[in-house]
């Protein structure tokens, strides 16, 4: 048995080494050494929660890499890095239809004009991938992060009050439409009357059992913007994405990122098809075209 005051003293001593090393470490941080000298090596540390790589093994996270290889999905391995924990099946489940439903949204898309426009002068498949990302902006693919701070303050407002929820969501909209804020995620080019894809997310946002409202919220204050506007503004995609990022709980500082991410696939595939079928520097129309793929399938 370990005498009680020899405990303490070994207790004591682990303290102040601990707290030596942490001043130490702050001291290196600053970029002194542990003599307090100046250390030009020092001022170039620096430090990553996300993976530790050694020989023989990937960790990420803390959790190794091998061990994740066939386990985890794409989904679920884009949570763990960006958020820090793996995500519940359910989270992983909602997350892969959020990513597969952004994939493409047609050749007549500005991301898409963008990268056939640049793969037709010959550039690697990549370097046509990467001006297509930076189409991504304000007006196009690019106000996922911005309506999900709106719906994130509107459900503040709304839980604030006694009003109903489409009373509520009434006045937060023309309040908005008064300061002449643009309420990100809603109308469409394409989809006049409804974006296809919105209601199936939240469906299977639903059926995995999420029930934090923000789909309902995003609904409500998609009818009191047509009732002030007086004509049909569908959710568009962003919308929906922000509804269902919202519900999850994810950042809204990735969003945008992770809207790239899953547009990415589809830019891929129209730059490899321009250059694998069409002449190179090509004048290309913004509509004039047509889709010759397979019929409708199941």
């Amino acid at each position: 048995m370990i005498a009680a005051g020899s405990a303490a003293e070994t207790a004591a001593a682990a303290g102040r080494e601990r707290t030596d090393h942490t001043e130490e470490r702050q001291a290196m941080d600053r970029g002194a050494d542990s003599r307090g000298q100046h250390n030009p090596d020092a001022e170039l540390h620096w430090k990553t929660a996300i993976s530790e790589v050694s020989s023989g093994r990937i960790l990420i996270r803390g959790y190794d890499l091998a061990d994740l290889i066939g386990r985890a999905t794409f989904a679920e391995m884009l949570w763990l890095v960006t958020m820090g924990e793996r995500p519940s099946p359910e989270v992983g489940r909602v997350l892969d239809a959020v990513l597969v439903s952004a994939v493409e949204a047609g050749a007549q898309s500005h991301c898409v004009l963008a990268a056939r426009t640049v793969a037709s002068c010959g550039v690697p498949v990549t370097t046509a991938m990467a001006a297509g990302a930076l189409t991504i902006g304000k007006y196009h693919g690019g106000a996922v992060e911005g309506a999900m701070r709106q719906l994130i303050a509107i459900r503040t407002e709304v839980r604030s009050g006694s009003a109903s929820l489409e009373e509520a969501c009434r006045v937060a909209v023309e309040a908005r439409l008064a300061r002449r804020e643009r309420l990100a995620g809603f109308g469409s080019r394409v989809h006049k009357e409804i974006d296809p894809r919105a209601e199936t997310l939240f469906r299977i946002t639903r059926e995995a059992g999420f029930a934090g409202g923000y789909p309902e919220l995003a609904r409500a204050v998609e009818r009191a913007l047509e009732a002030k506007a007086g004509r049909k503004l569908p959710m568009n995609i962003d919308g929906a994405y922000a509804a269902i990022l919202c519900e999850v709980g994810f950042r809204p500082e990735l969003a945008n990122a992770l809207f790239l991410l899953s547009r990415s696939v589809g830019v891929m595939a129209h730059a490899c098809e321009e250059q694998a079928r069409m002449r190179p520097r090509r004048s290309i129309h913004p509509v004039d075209w047509e889709y010759d793929g397979p019929a409708q399938r199941k």
